[in-house]
């Protein structure tokens, strides 16, 4: 698993040291910093998964900087680098990761980044499922219409299509056409991923529903429905409509 790791530390040679094993040990380090003030900019320019700190950095202590960054990055993990082993619990007071004593050892350098990948892994695990949460709970299961005197509540398998009619939308069942006061990109939204797709600037269409792909000439195409209803394809969004319904680039 890629990491990407920031190093502050106002020793040159040890910071050089420390890049050289990382490198060893297929981490990326994407900066290096001799102080607090620079690391915290490198740390929100550059989003690093982990920072390498040196407890005692003139200025500001390396403890008194964890928060600082945790405050910028609140997943980053900190791993403290010092030659002060007397720090040791005051660190971890501070929730940080882990703790380095100088020189650090390939050993020890090793069993701290078992502990940081394991973070990581466990944090970007967290973060795909909070984005599918966050995708699910934005889609329906029945989208509401407002009606005249009511609210109709539409399943969204039994939607073919939906259309952009001059100031509104229409969202079509295979029994109706509803007026509704959604925008396509709303009804994007709401409306499940797996099932809908938008095919052109103007429609949003029924995957497992279209029939036929029309091949029209000079790169322009058409989705046909059940009933012979046709709807244009964007140039751009064939291919990706295609790759949707596992149709080879081929044909």
């Amino acid at each position: 698993m890629s990491v990407k790791a920031l190093l502050v530390d106002d020793e040159p040679l040890a910071s050089a040291r420390l890049r050289q094993m990382l490198d060893a040990e297929g981490v990326e380090v994407v900066g290096e910093a001799l102080d607090v003030v620079d690391g915290l900019g490198m740390a929100e320019e550059l989003e690093p998964d982990v920072v390498f700190l040196d407890i005692r950095l003139s200025g500001v202590s390396g403890i008194e900087a964890v928060k600082s960054f945790v405050s910028i990055l609140p997943t980053v993990q900190v791993v403290m680098v010092t030659g002060y082993a007397e720090y040791a619990l005051e660190a971890f007071g501070e929730a940080v990761t882990d703790y380095l004593v100088k020189p650090v050892g390939e050993v020890r350098l090793r069993q701290s980044l078992n502990k940081v990948r394991t973070q990581v892994s466990t944090l970007r695990k967290s973060r795909r499922a909070e984005a599918v949460v966050k995708r699910l709970a934005g889609e329906v299961r029945r989208l509401p219409i407002r009606m005249s005197k009511s609210i109709r509540l539409v399943a969204p398998e039994r939607i073919t299509h939906a259309f952009a009619s001059e100031k509104h939308v229409m969202v079509v069942t295979k029994t109706e056409s509803l007026k509704t006061n959604y925008t396509l990109t709303e009804l994007e939204q709401l409306l499940p991923g797996a099932l809908f797709m938008r095919i052109h600037s103007s429609c949003i269409v029924n995957l497992s529903l279209i029939e036929e792909i029309l091949l029209l000439g000079n790169h322009t195409y058409a989705v046909r429905l059940p009933g012979g209803t046709e709807l244009p394809v964007g140039r751009t969004q064939y291919p990706l409509l295609q790759d949707r319904l596992k149709i080879s680039r081929a044909i």
